[in-house]
């Protein structure tokens, strides 16, 4: 049996195995309408919420009465009672995991029934890896509303490591800090088969370059983590674990100086929105010593460079 995270992504990557009464040569799916499209999305977002919230009540209205879902384990869940029930069992082994849910596909089957088709991300409280889940979903209209009826899960496909860094990929640009004597600048993009995240950083101070560096951010597979390497100007190295709490992630690094002391430090580092964030590094020590934090400071977006006009004399 699955530990419980796993059981979570089971009833929330599932997807569809209701017969619906098809004719010997059924017609192909055809794509959804914007108002079914917008229908079902909010089915999905309203999903999303309440799970979040771990409302297992919440969730079991988004079904049908007669809803059925099957696990890919093969045991198979009918009814909303059961469905509350499993949810809210799932909550109280899991508490405070997130979900994401991507729609790939939303088709019609008929005048009143739709398939949706996507993928379920399971984030545990604290960090850990994500557990991704493909789906399939039938909704029926009933009483001008939509609900699911069928749900089913899929074996889980592959993940990239793209995948796995995805929910980093908000850091991919250039960003600058100007607010005290130093300024800090970031730049952040794709390796070429985007297995890594690449950044480049720069600290100046009163003009004058103090301080680079270079970090690599991949997925490392033993401890199903996101792992860096920072390399800076000095001849410092030292690499972190990633562990992702809600809008933010912990970096929980060690490193060797260049003198060959050892380092420490739990780097915090919060997404605010897409052209802002903010970094501080707490629980830092030195050869043993403990050193006082670096307060948090924050971090913009560059705009993009103006485009220079090739006519322009």
């Amino acid at each position: 049996m699955r530990i419980a995270v796993l059981t979570l992504t089971s009833l929330l990557g599932a997807g569809v195995c209701l017969s619906l009464g098809a004719p010997e040569e059924p017609k192909p799916a055809e794509p959804a309408t914007a108002e079914v499209k917008k229908a079902i999305r909010k089915v999905v977002e309203d999903f999303t919420k309440a799970y979040n919230a771990a409302d297992a009540k919440a969730i079991a209205e988004l079904f049908a009465e007669d809803a059925r879902v099957v696990l890919e384990d093969g045991r198979t869940l009918e009814g909303r009672a059961a469905i509350a029930a499993q949810f809210a069992d799932v909550f109280d082994q899991a508490p405070g995991s997130q979900i994401e849910i991507d729609t790939e596909s939303i088709r019609l089957v008929g005048p009143d029934s739709a398939i949706e088709e996507g993928i379920a991300r399971i984030i545990p409280h604290g960090g850990g890896a994500p557990e991704l889940s493909p789906y399939t979903v039938v909704y029926a209209r009933r009483n001008g509303r939509w609900l699911q009826v069928s749900v089913r899960e899929h074996p889980p496909k592959a993940v990239s490591n793209y995948e796995r860094l995805k929910e980093l990929e908000w850091m991919v640009g250039d960003w600058v800090n100007e607010s005290g004597a130093a300024v800090v600048e970031s730049t952040c993009r794709w390796a070429e088969n985007k297995n890594f995240l690449l950044r480049e950083f720069t600290v100046k101070v009163r003009g004058r370059s103090a301080l680079t560096g270079s970090q690599r951010i991949g997925w490392d597979p033993l401890t199903k983590q996101i792992r860096s390497w920072v390399f800076d100007s000095e001849g410092a190295y030292s690499e972190g674990l990633w562990s992702r709490d809600g809008n933010r992630w912990l970096v929980k690094a060690t490193g060797v100086l260049r003198d060959g002391q050892t380092a420490s430090a739990t780097h915090v580092i919060t997404f605010v929105n897409k052209d802002t964030s903010t970094w501080q590094s707490i629980d830092r020590t030195i050869g043993g010593a403990v050193l006082p934090g670096i307060d948090e400071f924050t971090l913009v977006r560059k705009p993009p460079a103006p485009q220079r006009n090739p006519q322009a004399k």
